[in-house]
């Protein structure tokens, strides 16, 4: 744009009609760059005015280009102790001020209290609940959502715990009113909270909307360390058996005690799936991982596993090891891509290295179009 003349710009700018070749000129640069501009869209401020610019977006002809959202979650700007008088107690002299005047002191504190009433304005009217509602519907091209957390350094910051909550019942609820179904669903974390204890009537949504995907996403999957919590598991099995049209699936387990994603009482919950990409941060029982991938030999081409320890166990007189695992399901998966990092080997077995595992990669039988490039 700075090195367009001025006098174009000026056309351009105010849409003056006397050249049509500069309305032509406009016209192609609008068709060209406003599908592209408007194919992701993302909610990162948690204000009402980043709200109504949703609502407006979607009641706009631009509602068509848009194909991906998301809505970026921030924990709670400040707590309802912001309020306690024992703030005003900064005011005092004897306060460290590093320097800084009393009055900037005194018109941070008042930022900071208006910014906390704004917030409570939006949770306490479901602003952002009913806003979601309104827009998701208009969006008749949207084929992705994901709920992101604005700080995922950490693998699962339980200051996000509530705002997470809430974000993916806002996105669910919203999503049961749109008539089209989308395709490909990622949210950063899901906590104990989003799936046990909730009423069925809420989880029926959550189940409707899985049963349409094609792609689920969920980084971390956090549902305490209670090892023998069977309601919990109960409700996570119910959640992933709801699935039934998944062909790509991201997971990854944040329970440092046991894994949750791998159960061959699980059974054969994905029919067409793909891909599986698995974080295990746990040990696992070998036949239980085993059975799980077997159960879907015929559909699974792409596999990837990353922080797995085996637990170990003597069967026939020989343990479990990596390489007898891999033999095994080189023998019933037809694999086209394998991805390991991070495997720990079972006590009392030597250490898996990172050249056994790329050895171990490489019995996948790669693609025919692969296997031509390197002829050539």
């Amino acid at each position: 744009m700075d090195s367009l003349p001025l006098e174009i710009l000026t056309k351009i700018l105010l849409n003056l009609p006397p050249n049509p070749s500069d309305r032509l000129v406009c016209h192609a640069f609008k068709d060209i760059l406003t599908p592209a501009c408007f194919r992701r869209i993302r909610t990162w401020e948690f204000t009402k005015d980043a709200f109504d610019r949703l609502v407006n977006l979607s009641q706009s002809g631009l509602s068509r280009y848009v194909r991906d959202y998301e809505y970026l979650v921030h924990p709670p700007v400040y707590l309802p102790s912001i309020h306690a008088v024992d703030n005003l107690i900064c005011l005092e002299h004897t306060y460290p001020t590093d320097d800084q005047p009393l009055d900037v002191i005194a018109d941070d504190l008042v930022q900071r209290h208006e910014e906390y009433l704004h917030q409570e304005d939006i949770l306490g009217t479901f602003y952002d609940v009913l806003s979601l509602s309104k827009a998701f519907p208009l969006f008749r091209n949207l084929r992705s959502v994901t709920v992101s957390r604005s700080d995922a350094t950490d693998d699962a910051p339980w200051t996000y715990e509530n705002t997470m909550e809430r974000a993916w019942w806002a996105v669910i609820k919203a999503l049961n009113k749109c008539d089209y179904p989308i395709e490909r669903l990622h949210v950063d974390a899901v906590y104990n909270s989003m799936l046990y204890g909730v009423a069925m009537s809420k989880m029926a949504q959550v189940y409707e909307v899985l049963g349409e995907l094609k792609e689920l996403s969920v980084p971390v999957i956090s549902l305490g360390n209670e090892v023998l919590h069977l309601p919990v598991h109960a409700a996570l099995k119910a959640f992933l058996r709801s699935g039934r049209n998944l062909e790509v699936v991201r997971l990854g387990n944040y329970n440092r005690l046991r894994m949750d994603l791998v159960d061959k009482d699980l059974g054969h919950i994905w029919p067409s799936l793909r891909v599986l990409d698995l974080v295990a941060n746990a040990a696992v029982e070998p036949g239980d991982l085993v059975a799980f991938l077997e159960l879907h030999s015929v559909t699974l081409r792409e596999l990837t596993l990353r922080r797995f320890g085996l637990v170990g166990r003597v069967e026939s007189g020989t343990h479990w090891v990596w390489e007898r695992i891999f033999e095994r399901l080189h023998k019933s998966l037809t694999l086209t891509k394998l991805s390991l990092s991070d495997l720990q080997a079972p006590s009392g077995s030597p250490a898996v290295t990172i050249a056994d595992m790329r050895g171990w990669e490489r019995t996948v039988p790669r693609p025919p179009d692969e296997m031509a490039m390197d002829r050539d």
